[in-house]
């Protein structure tokens, strides 16, 4: 059997992995995502909308925040309390923290900082906030005082693999303070290993010494696994806008690319990488709670799920999913090889399900949709199966 597919068109099963759409309730874009475990998570986008979910994302509900201001950063202490920084007009970021699962919100106050650019909690009362122009504080008791750690400019974020060890990051440079976060020692710049401009963007630690920083621009991504003393370098084509690892060899990049944006993956803690799934649209941030169950969220509202399901994903060929025509105008044969279908159901860029489309026969009818790009997901009895569809 051979699948008739459109140069728009992706699976994204089988060695892909396996990626579902889930509503986020309109096409705001979405900039950060953070979860305590399987099932509770917050989700945060531009124009301050924040999402939260009990149930893993099949069900996620808009909150009343604090703010219209771009969400740039959030640390989940528990499904109740969070911190998340917020701003960008007039270089103005600001902090908040919720105890109450998102019903009431607080702002907080760094001193000498009006610029709370990212957040992160180690617990309940130890938490860092890096700042633009401030460099780095810290708090003790749950953000209601705090101090500074670490005085230095264009600070972005923090990232620690245990109470004792942390990194920081800033543009173009690297921090680690292994007391706490009450001391800081510069140990890398980017101008040290002959990145020339490169800006850093993105940085994920999975232990002591195991080290990744992806740029803005030229899509540069240096790996290391004995705190930069030597490297992996990688050239991409354009942005890594996140990177995160589950262990320290398995890792995920989120990529910024032309014609479009793409998933690597590495299995050996960086030295190489491949592509694991290609996107169409550009996703900003991701979280896995373990190699086999994650979020990436974007552009357009795009909430994507990734839990591979074992009985399709051990399939070595690609002939289980026909769908033809694509690009169609009016209907679309939909065929899956030595399995039953039990549901059908498409999806817009933005993750929002398409009611009221006849199935029958095989046949689904696409005639009410505008034109553009869907998601067809369907469900059959050893799991679902996904493909992108174009609509003339």
């Amino acid at each position: 059997m051979k699948i008739l597919l459109f140069i728009f068109s992706a699976l994204c099963f089988t060695s892909f992995g396996q990626y579902t759409y889930q509503n986020s309730q309109g096409p705001a874009t979405l900039r950060v995502v953070d979860f305590i475990d399987q099932n509770s998570g917050y989700i945060g986008g531009n124009s301050g909308k924040l999402l939260k979910t009990g149930n893993g994302g099949d069900d996620w509900a808009i909150l009343n925040g604090p703010t219209n201001e771009k969400i740039n950063s959030l640390s989940m202490v528990s499904t109740d309390v969070f911190y998340f920084t917020a701003g960008e007009t007039l270089g103005a970021y600001y902090l908040y923290k919720s105890v109450t699962g998102g019903a009431t919100f607080e702002e907080l106050f760094i001193p000498n900082s009006d610029d709370p650019y990212s957040v992160e909690f180690l617990d309940a009362q130890t938490g860092f906030v890096s700042a633009r122009f401030g460099g780095i504080y810290k708090t003790v008791n749950g953000g209601v005082s705090w101090y500074n750690v670490l005085s230095s400019t264009n600070i972005l974020g923090t990232h620690f693999v245990s109470p004792q060890v942390g990194y920081g990051f800033g543009i173009n440079t690297i921090y680690k303070t292994t007391d706490g976060g009450e001391n800081w020692t510069y140990m890398f710049n980017s101008g040290m290993f002959n990145l020339g401009n490169t800006q850093f963007q993105t940085m994920f630690f999975s232990s002591e010494g195991h080290g990744h920083v992806g740029s803005e621009y030229y899509g540069q991504l240096v790996s290391s696994q004995d705190d930069f003393l030597t490297v992996v370098d990688h050239l991409y084509d354009w942005s890594i806008m996140d990177i995160y690892f589950t262990s320290d060899m398995v890792g995920y990049v989120v990529e910024f690319a032309n014609p479009g944006d793409r998933i690597l993956k590495t299995t050996d803690g960086g030295v190489t990488w491949n592509i694991f799934h290609t996107l169409g649209q550009t996703m900003l941030d991701q979280y896995y709670v373990n190699e086999n169950l994650g979020w990436i969220v974007g552009s357009g509202g795009t909430i994507m799920k990734y839990e591979p399901n074992a009985s399709i994903s051990e399939v070595e060929d690609f002939d289980l999913l026909e769908v033809s025509p694509n690009p169609a105008t009016d209907q679309i044969n939909i065929a899956v090889k030595d399995v039953e279908i039990e549901e059908v159901m498409i999806f817009s860029n933005q993750g929002v399900e398409m009611k009221h489309l006849p199935f029958e026969g095989g046949k689904l009818d696409i005639s009410n949709l505008d034109p553009g790009m869907y998601h067809l997901v369907v469900t059959t009895s050893k799991g679902e199966l996904t493909e992108k569809v174009v609509k003339y």
